[in-house]
């Protein structure tokens, strides 16, 4: 009797441990199925269909469409010329590449337009992609008058996710007027598209009342098919500004435009290398940006 009652015990500890044993097994399946769960619902908040995955992480920002309800309407930005007529002070932040970074291009040109129409003190802080950082600045106009300052974020050599990433810096104070000035870095047109969508989202987010302008840049002659990418991502973000995608009412400036109506004439608006507009070229650029901004 001793030995059958031992063997019963033993057995029944024996059956308890492989309970024990399984119940542990699918405990940890349902904790990993969990985590799995959570890491999907995290990437599918972060990302957006159509957008970059390089646009997504950092502190890029956390705009998402949902951010904005209701649609506004598609913005005149010929009204910021009335801005600039008062004594009101104005912030005008760029955020782009290499086409607006020297003195000689065109928003050094738009400045000195502004100062000189409207009689106002402009800054002009240009930044430095190398330390991360703006300058001190150059002034144009009388000093100290309805003062305008421009954030010129035009970084050498970078793409929209530059911007993205860098946006708390490029854009220190929020501001009246953002204008996003990509393209020249960005041979994708679709990657282009949704970067300056991103972009944009963060310029309503910061400044929700504040004009978007998104620049049309110019078409290029080094190839035949980098200039089809070209014109192509410029009528994407034509196709964006004009879809309900586009809550925050952004509209466009056409640079590509202006320069394609120079017609054969076009190509000796740009430099040697078939992209970079020259000095006649940045000078039809700033004319289309004051053009469209109500500079006269």
């Amino acid at each position: 009797m001793g030995s059958y009652r031992f063997r019963r015990i033993t057995g029944t500890t024996s059956v308890g441990n492989g309970q024990r044993s399984r119940a542990r097994y699918v405990i940890l399946f349902v904790l990993i199925v969990a985590v799995v769960v959570m890491a999907v619902v995290a990437v599918t908040r972060t990302s957006r269909p159509g957008q970059d995955p390089s646009l997504i992480g950092g502190d890029r920002a956390d705009y998402s469409p949902t951010t904005t309800t209701v649609r506004k309407p598609q913005q005149d930005l010929a009204e910021v010329g009335v801005l600039l007529s008062t004594t009101q002070p104005v912030v005008i932040t760029v955020v782009g590449d290499t086409t607006s970074n020297d003195e000689y291009e065109w928003v050094h040109l738009l400045a000195g337009r502004i100062a000189t129409r409207f009689g106002r003190s402009v800054t002009v802080r240009d930044w430095v992609t190398e330390e991360r950082r703006y300058e001190l600045g150059r002034s144009y106009g009388p000093r100290g008058r309805a003062v305008v300052t421009i954030w010129n974020g035009a970084a050498s050599g970078k793409d929209p996710g530059y911007s993205a990433t860098h946006w708390k810096t490029l854009s220190p104070e929020g501001a009246d007027l953002f204008l996003i000035n990509h393209g020249h870095n960005k041979s994708n047109p679709y990657s282009l598209e949704s970067g300056v969508v991103n972009l944009v989202g963060l310029a309503a987010k910061q400044s929700p009342v504040a004009f978007i302008g998104v620049v049309l840049q110019n078409p290029r002659f080094d190839s035949p098919s980098r200039a089809s990418s070209q014109a192509k991502g410029v009528d994407l973000l034509r196709q964006y500004v004009s879809s309900p995608i586009n809550q925050s009412g952004a509209s466009t400036i056409d640079v590509f435009g202006a320069f394609s109506a120079a017609g054969p004439g076009a190509v000796d608006l740009i430099d040697a290398d078939g992209f970079h507009p020259n000095a006649r070229g940045q000078r039809v650029w700033a004319d289309a940006v004051a053009e469209s901004l109500g500079v006269p």
